[in-house]
Parts: structure tokens; sequence; C-alpha cells
């Protein structure tokens, strides 16, 4: 599993580190060409499909129907605006992986 660079991530690497019986939640990752790290994690079931895509320490999540911003940390306009694409382009695969993991 990739390490995460949000402070999720980070109180995550905390507390494995401090506890050594702690796991980590499991955390889907989807496979997309590009800078971007993007995934979503199994505490999302009860939200609707979207994934949260991450870079160095900026993050947002995206839902996935429609495909719009649930929010925006430190991307710039032009990023996300690349980003909303680049989930656009691979909605598909984005939804097949959230299916196989939530069994929708």
């Amino acid at each position: 599993m990739a390490r995460r660079r949000t402070s999720l991530g980070k109180s995550l690497q905390s507390l494995a580190s401090s506890d050594p019986s702690a796991k980590l939640p499991f955390v889907p990752s989807i496979r997309i060409a590009g800078p971007y790290e993007v995934y979503f994690t199994s505490h999302d079931r009860g939200e609707p499909p979207h994934v949260h895509v991450d870079r160095e320490k900026m993050a947002a999540k995206i839902w996935l129907n429609p495909i719009s911003v649930a929010y925006n940390l430190g991307f710039s306009r032009h990023e996300l605006r690349r980003i909303e694409r680049l989930v656009e382009d691979n909605v598909e695969l984005c939804m097949r992986k959230w299916n196989e993991h939530f069994g929708t």
C-alpha cells in the first residue's frame, strides 16, 4: 500500500508506529497514468461513488455521477479541471473498482 501524504495518512502511520498490533484500513487504489494517487477507502461505503485524488500535500474528492468536486485542498483551479477530466476519462474504471469493492 502506498503511503498517503494527507493528514489522514499521517495519523494512520502514527497509529501503526505507536501500536504494532494496529492494522491500517484497506485502501483500494485505482491505477491511472499521471502524477496522482486515485483511491477510495472502505469507510466510504455509505456515500455515493467517488474517488479521492492526492498529489504531494494536495487532495480532492471527486463525485463520479455526475463528475463534480466535493472538496479541494490545495489544487489550483487549472489542475482541478485537469483532475476532473482525468476522472471523467476513467469513470468506467473507477465505477467498476467501486462496485467490485462494495459489491454494488
